[in-house]
């Protein structure tokens, strides 16, 4: 007995505990079961569960978990804010307006169905070109050629407050440029080339973060803002093939693109641009406008640049000899109302393309320099007089010394070493002599027309377009190229062709981008090759 009241003595007391702490436990499990199932029907009974002041969820020994749980389900509800909700539901509805506008062809679900309230940031595998940010906006829209049908652009696009990137090239869009757009404060790329786009410019002053805005080959018209200057990041500018016209405003300097070719902008291209100022340009084309001028030696300084494409515009007088000193890839200066001589012995070993055609430059003779002849292709419809001197054809496949006063006869060193020339065209010259050395094999057009060329028809080898029409031919076979036009033997019995009034076209008349003259020019040589053949 004394043993068994000892034994009780040293278990009791864990015992006890022990029972207590299961019973503890299964009390506390009765009222988290009952507090669980209480709250399934909290949605509907829980302002009278306020109202009564139940404490069963305080009384409970794990209360703390479900003062946390509520307090998690209380956060996650009101993390959007009205104010952030209303911004994704207006950029939904800009993106169902863009959708229901040209319904891209890679959009595989109707954002206005499928997204009414937020973008459709989560599905963006099915909206191609639709990019979101982490926090769910719309950061990026680029589709180019998606469209299925002609549409507009959606004014709503400009809300879109955290839009950065707007590229719709190629859409078929109409209409006007919305003014909303100017709103878009961080957009970095805007562009919207290649559709149907009309009307003016609107004043982009809002877009100060924008380094590239393109809207080439559209229909807009009128005068550029003057607000542009603003754009203090702008880094690339193409307004190319519109119908703007007008004085050019201040646009940036820090510019390294400006293309503003086929508009009808006029005045002093360089006074405008301030072009000294332009540190980094590498690229300036402004082809098929109305400038006026004279181009001045101040390009010089922009030691950056690579293309210049100053072609058919108004630029009047000489070619600054720094400029074919400059590092210079592309230098296109054809049909101005430039005149002088060429500045051969300065020209850059950089230059790879220069086009000088339909001017006025009036050299004497053409200086023969390895380097200058490579380069001298595109001459034609200028004032040149002289003889033609050696010529490095080596890598040259196009020669156009067409409408000018050459004269005299071709040396042999040209059918030597023209072995990878594929066209010639010396039309409209005084040159002389005999083409019996004519053995280019690679040659397939051959323009040789308007000159006083004697001696009988030569093989052509695989030339396929051929005109020799008035020379001096030797003809016995009406069918060999050269004999169906022959001159009257009283021209050819000239001492001198110089007595004979053949004028090349550029001595005649200005030629000029709008000039039907030069648009006949360049159309007769083709008709009357059609008319040979048939």
């Amino acid at each position: 007995m004394h043993a068994i009241n000892s034994l009780c003595r040293r278990h009791t007391a864990p015992t006890v505990f022990y029972i207590l702490f299961l019973v503890a436990a299964f009390h506390a499990e009765q009222i988290w079961s009952t507090s669980s199932i209480s709250s399934s029907f909290s949605s509907s009974s829980s302002s009278s569960s306020r109202e009564s002041g139940s404490t069963s969820s305080s009384s409970s020994p794990w209360s703390f978990l479900d003062s946390g749980s509520s307090d998690f389900a209380s956060s996650s509800a009101s993390a959007i804010d009205p104010e952030e909700k209303a911004l994704l539901k207006a950029e939904a509805e800009a993106i169902c307006d863009l959708y229901q506008s040209i319904k891209p062809r890679s959009w595989f679900a109707d954002p206005c169905v499928e997204f009414p309230d937020t973008p459709p940031c989560e599905e963006e595998y099915l909206f191609s070109g639709l990019t979101c940010d982490e926090y769910n906006h719309v950061w990026k829209i680029s589709l180019a050629s998606e469209s299925t049908r002609q549409g507009t652009v959606p004014a709503s696009l400009g809300n879109l407050s955290h839009l950065s990137y707007l590229q719709l090239s190629g859409e078929r869009l109409n209409g006007t440029i919305p003014e909303s757009l100017t709103k878009l404060r961080n957009l970095s790329t805007f562009e919207l080339s290649y559709n149907q786009l009309t009307g003016e410019i609107p004043c982009f002053q809002n877009l100060t973060r924008v380094s590239r805005f393109h809207l080439p080959s559209n229909y807009l018209s009128g005068t550029l803002p003057p607000c542009f200057s603003q754009m203090s990041v702008l880094a690339s500018l193409s307004l190319s093939r519109n119908y703007l016209s007008g004085y050019l405003p201040v646009i940036p300097s820090n510019l390294h693109v400006i293309d503003l070719a086929h508009n009808n902008f006029t005045g002093p291209l360089i006074e405008h641009l301030s072009i000294s100022n332009f540190s980094k340009l590498l690229s300036l084309t402004v082809t098929n406008n109305s400038f006026g001028g004279t181009i001045p030696s101040s390009l010089t300084s922009l030691s950056t640049l690579q293309i210049l494409e100053l072609s058919r515009n108004r630029f009047t007088g000489t070619l600054p000899a720094e400029l074919f000193g400059m590092k210079l890839l592309t230098i296109f200066l054809e049909d101005n109302l430039l005149s002088g001589s060429l500045p051969v012995c300065q020209f850059s070993t950089s230059i790879a393309y220069l086009k000088l055609s339909g001017n006025q430059l009036a050299d004497t003779v053409f200086v023969p320099l390895q380097r200058a002849s490579q380069l001298l292709r595109y001459l034609s419809r200028n004032l040149l007089t002289g003889t033609l001197p050696y010529y490095n054809l080596l890598k040259v496949s196009l020669l156009d010394l067409s409408f000018n006063n050459l004269s005299g006869t071709i040396p042999d060193s040209f059918w030597e070493n023209g072995q990878r020339l594929s066209t010639i065209k010396m039309s409209h010259n005084f040159l002389s002599g005999t083409l019996e050395k004519f053995n280019l094999t690679r040659t397939y057009e051959l323009d040789m027309s308007y000159n006083f060329f004697t001696g009988s028809p030569l093989s052509l080898g695989r030339v396929v377009v051929c005109n020799l029409e008035e020379n001096c031919m030797n003809c016995t076979n009406i069918t060999t190229c050269g004999c169906n036009n022959t001159r009257p033997s009283n021209e050819c019995s000239l001492s001198s062709p110089s007595s004979f009034s053949l004028l090349p076209l550029s001595s005649v008349s200005t030629p000029t981008s709008s000039s039907p003259t030069t648009v006949l020019w360049f159309i007769l040589p083709i008709i009357t090759t059609v008319l040979h053949i048939l």
